[in-house]
């Protein structure tokens, strides 16, 4: 069975989107009076600041939000178009991992940019510091004890384990290197997206941090497979990782409901 994108264009990653606006805001812009005046002295008033994980932590760039939910309707609707032709199909086991996922994204709709933003690496970077004021917000969350998969075995959390890697992962679940596009996409703890072979000709094995997100395919021909698997590694990166997180903006710190890894 092959099928195709329906939309037959890629959409831009959120990458392209966001990260140009964090990284090259206009000089011009002003940080209003009371406000941090960089985002070093915003992290001074967080929280319990010294305790944050590196990894963990993040920040929120203005219109990051509404991008992510933009990229969450693109998914949804394609998986939409694609359950149907599933289930015409007679693939009711994919149909069902489609649902999980549907289930596991409406789980993650907080927005962040990717990268380390964390106190200790902006005080060892100091070029790598953005403009506090197209920064709406910046968060922290602790470390969990998960590893979130995405399969064609649905959507499920693996419980880490000291030296976790990804070979480990596939006894516990090898459904997800079972794709057809022939590699996972792990998304570490701090966004960052990397792919690791599944076949015997470009195997790779790699540890997996706490938090990490392993996205696999389908095997199943058609584009939109791939496109799928790249669109889920590219929304997660830009999602928080790990539980409990809280989140100040200028204005005074705002604490989630237990978020889910």
């Amino acid at each position: 069975m092959v099928l195709n994108n329906a939309r037959g264009v890629v959409r831009l990653t959120l990458s392209a989107l966001v990260a140009p606006m964090i990284m090259y805001a206009g000089s011009s812009a002003a940080v209003a009076p009371g406000a941090p005046s960089s985002l070093l002295d915003a992290w001074l008033g967080f929280p319990a600041a010294s305790d944050i994980i590196p990894p963990y932590a993040f920040i929120r760039a203005d219109e990051s939000a509404q991008r992510l939910d933009g990229a969450r309707e693109d998914l949804i609707a394609e998986f939409e178009r694609l359950r149907w032709r599933l289930d015409a199909g007679g693939y009711a086991r994919y149909v069902a991992a489609l649902d999980a996922w549907k289930a596991g994204l409406g789980q993650r709709d907080r927005s962040r940019v990717p990268g380390d933003w964390s106190p200790s690496y902006l005080l060892s970077h100091p070029n790598s510091r953005p403009p506090v004021a197209r920064v709406v917000a910046i968060g922290a969350c602790d470390v969990p004890d998960t590893v979130g998969v995405w399969s064609s075995a649905g959507h499920e959390q693996i419980t880490w384990q000291s030296d976790f890697r990804l070979s480990d992962l596939y006894e516990q679940v090898p459904a997800v290197r079972d794709g057809t596009t022939g590699f996972v996409s792990v998304v570490t703890p701090d966004g960052q997206v990397n792919r690791y072979g599944t076949q015997a000709w470009n195997y790779a094995d790699g540890v997996l941090s706490p938090g990490a997100q392993v996205v696999g395919s389908f095997p199943l021909s058609g584009q939109v497979f791939g496109w799928m698997q790249d669109a889920m590694a590219d929304y997660l990166a830009h999602t928080p990782s790990g539980i409990d997180c809280r989140e100040q903006d200028l204005s005074g710190e705002r604490v989630s409901a237990r978020a889910k890894e």
